[in-house]
């Protein structure tokens, strides 16, 4: 029966009979001595090669080069560069991750797309299709550099997959008789194993290794089907992985082992089967003074003479049972216990810490009455408290309070419980921390600016925080690193509802800092428009002087910000208007403005004035009136620094003559008609006052008699 030429099998067949003619000499690719020729003569002679170099081959990497009649069956399969090959028995040959290491052997799994390549194992063929002649890039015999597809699934191994996720024995079992490859891998390098021991599926899992499925293959994070399974919960599927054979201490990137996944899932099943099937360590039950960080009463009890002997009589350690019981209770796992594995992608984080971060109360519980070490900290120092507390785990910060850990307990960066609480805007556990007599007052060092918490929750808007820290006597004014007080972090970071919350609070807005500015300062410097505003009704000064010389007004000007200059302007204004006639503004009982006019009298004098800046004023007139107005040569510069061209004095003029507006609290057309006349404009004040009595005609407060 004749061939069908289909493209892609022609394609195939064209690329081997070309590229293997040296080693295959023209034989036909379905005969018997085609198979001896590339997967017995060249594979032999790969291995003779590589001990002429010094190398190693295991027996059963030997036994793996015997003819088989599985080889031409496997022809589809994935064959991977010092892999084992199916032998004769059938059986399933382990290597745990070690003895591959030990024996030279570097297992690379190959794609789909040099699957023909490694079909023929031909290393020659696969260096001068690969790029730059690397052996290891998957490439097809036909495909050009960059079309590169690394793992991708036959739709007959996507198959399998799913069955093996679902847990269709029948299927799986079928489709392995079929002689599938149970070792494919899908584009993350997960196997049939993997899905199947992350669903729970026992029956596939014994399965699938009772069919030379590779316990310990990982994907590309490093999880093996048993870090999967500790993952997930699936104690059961635990239990066959360890025994087909599964490598117990096996690390995924991170360095998590499957005590951290199922402490960091909060999976306690799991954990308790780890302890008493799986550890090789003491049990914590003896008084062995080397399995605990505190020294038992036996190590010491014969060594105490003398004046030694005589202070632990005194201090009462001669009472064994007591001193026991005492040790007992605060004795450690080792640091080399596989429950106190570091893990080293998380900042060497413990099992313990993990659930304490991830809020697993009940995991939490048993690590630390399995004498967990409670005090261990992270790379920076942190304990467990710390990540709770900066999680919000008001749980498991109590549960750690209850297990005596130290409240005002500092890392590395001088940071406590609380400061990670207040620093998240986790109120809840800051109010837990202060009631459990946290220092509410605390700070920390320099490598985080010496704050405190009322500085983090200032600093991060979490005014709920302040709130609760204001009902425990925290002190609003303290500073932290360049005499910043909560007040000018909140300012600069912008956060008008946290700077709210202060000055609601009572906080002082014109605290000094280092570089004798106060917050209106900072504020101005940024051109942050609501928080300037909010300080300037707070009373902020205005005509402060850091030590360049320098007044908020001036840095206004200087950045020609015209509506942070102006409300300064009109703030001063009112404020000394509010002293010299001896009403003192009280804040929070009066509402004041200064980015827009106030009342609908000073809405409706605006067309007055601007037509008077631009019409009827000389520059001279203009100058003389805002004068008469109580302008100081300071704001009338401020005012004339933006220039936009000859005529800019104009423009300066009205939008002076809209300060001037805005504190004229009543009957402004009058206060307008005084100042005319006063620059002898009497004329012009007539005319002003004439139409707008007539176009206001009948309205209270804006005629004039």
């Amino acid at each position: 029966m004749p061939l069908k030429r289909s493209g892609k099998f022609w394609s195939r067949l064209q690329g081997t009979l070309f590229c293997c003619f040296r080693c295959c000499k023209g034989d036909e690719f379905w005969s018997q001595r085609y198979y001896e020729t590339h997967y017995l003569k060249i594979e032999t002679g790969h291995w003779q090669r590589r001990l002429r170099r010094g190398g190693t081959l295991s027996a059963d990497e030997n036994d793996g080069l015997t003819e088989s009649g599985d080889i031409p069956s496997g022809y589809g399969s994935i064959i991977t560069d010092g892999s084992e090959w199916p032998n004769s028995g059938g059986g399933r040959t382990q290597h745990s991750a070690e003895q591959q290491r030990d024996s030279g052997v570097i297992v690379s799994r190959t794609s789909t797309a040099s699957r023909l390549k490694a079909r023929l194992r031909h290393r020659q063929i696969r260096a001068k299709h690969g790029k730059n002649g690397n052996v290891g890039v998957p490439t097809h015999l036909t495909a050009t550099p960059g079309q590169l597809h690394e793992h991708r699934l036959l739709p007959k191994e996507k198959i399998f997959h799913e069955m093996a996720r679902t847990g269709n024995l029948p299927e799986v079992e079928k489709m392995i008789k079929d002689r599938i490859n149970v070792n494919c891998m899908d584009e993350k390098d997960r196997s049939a194993l993997h899905l199947a021991a992350g669903q729970g599926h026992v029956e596939v899992v014994k399965s699938l290794l009772d069919n030379d499925a590779n316990v310990d293959a990982a994907d590309k994070f490093g999880m093996n089907a048993l870090l999967w399974a500790a993952w997930f919960g699936q104690k059961t599927a635990i239990e066959a992985l360890c025994n087909g054979g599964a490598l117990v201490k096996a690390e995924n990137k991170q360095g998590l082992t499957i005590v951290h996944c199922a402490a960091s899932r909060g999976h306690v099943d799991i954990l308790r089967y780890i302890v008493e099937n799986l550890l090789e360590e003491d049990s914590m039950d003896s008084d062995d003074d080397e399995s605990g960080l505190l020294p038992s009463f036996g190590a010491v009890q014969g060594k105490m003479t003398g004046l030694f002997g005589a202070a632990a009589s005194y201090v009462g350690l001669k009472d064994k049972k007591s001193q026991e019981d005492a040790t007992k209770k605060n004795r450690f796992r080792p640091e080399s216990s596989f429950l106190e594995q570091r893990c080293t992608g998380q900042s060497n984080k413990t099992p313990l810490h993990l659930a304490a971060e991830n809020g697993r109360l009940e995991a939490t519980e048993y690590l630390i009455q399995v004498k967990c070490n409670k005090l261990a900290r992270t790379s920076d120092g942190s304990t467990a408290l710390h990540l709770a507390a900066k999680r919000g785990h008001i749980e498991m910060v109590n549960l750690l309070l209850e297990n005596n850990l130290e409240i005002d307990i500092r890392n590395q960066e001088g940071m406590t419980p609380l400061l990670y609480a207040a620093e998240e805007g986790h109120a809840n556990v800051v109010d837990l921390l202060l009631r459990q007599k946290a220092d509410c007052n605390v700070k920390a060092n320099e490598k985080r600016k010496v704050m405190a918490a009322v500085h983090f929750a200032a600093q991060n808007n979490h005014s709920s925080v302040i709130k609760v820290l204001c009902n425990f006597g925290v002190d609003l004014d303290a500073q932290c690193q360049g005499g910043n007080t909560a007040i000018h972090l909140a300012a600069i970071a912008n956060q008008t509802g946290a700077l709210e919350t202060l000055i609601a609070k009572g906080a002082n807005v014109n605290v000094f800092n280092d570089k004798k500015r106060v917050a209106l300062h900072e504020a101005t410097e940024n051109n942050l428009t609501d928080v300037v505003e909010t300080l300037l009704i707070a009373g902020a000064w205005v005509n402060q002087i850091d030590k360049n010389g320098k007044t908020a007004l001036m840095m206004a000007a200087r950045a020609e910000n015209i509506t942070i200059t102006d409300m300064i302007i009109k703030a001063s204004r009112y404020f000394t208007k509010r002293k010299n006639e001896n009403r003192p503004y009280i804040k929070g009982k009066e509402r004041v403005q200064f980015r827009k006019e106030s009342t609908e009298e000073q809405r409706q004098m605006k067309p007055i004035l601007w037509k008077l800046a631009m019409k009827q004023l000389s520059q001279a007139d203009a100058t003389r009136l805002v004068f008469y107005w109580g302008f100081s040569a300071e704001q009338i510069k401020a005012v004339q620094t933006q220039y936009t061209g000859p005529k800019s004095w104009k423009e300066h003029t009205y939008r002076m003559l809209l300060i001037w507006l805005h504190g004229m609290e009543e009957n402004p057309l009058r206060g307008l008609y005084e100042g005319l006349v006063a620059i002898e404009r009497k004329s012009l004040a007539e005319s002003i006052r004439k139409k707008a009595n007539q176009k206001l005609e009948g309205k209270d407060g804006c005629s004039i008699s």
